[in-house]
């Protein structure tokens, strides 16, 4: 294999790595802003009371 095809092939393994560490802390992130708005929503209740 030429040098390029290596250099291909470590590109695309970065951009993939990068991409799958985006897509897990946007999971996370959504996660998150879920529980907040519950948390939110059982403090007004408790509010209330």
């Amino acid at each position: 294999m030429s040098n390029l095809t290596y250099l291909f092939i470590a590109y695309a393994f970065i951009w993939t790595a990068i991409f799958l560490y985006l897509l897990n802390i946007g999971k996370k992130l959504s996660f998150i802003q879920r529980e907040i708005k519950l948390l939110k929503e059982d403090g007004y209740k408790s509010e209330g009371n």
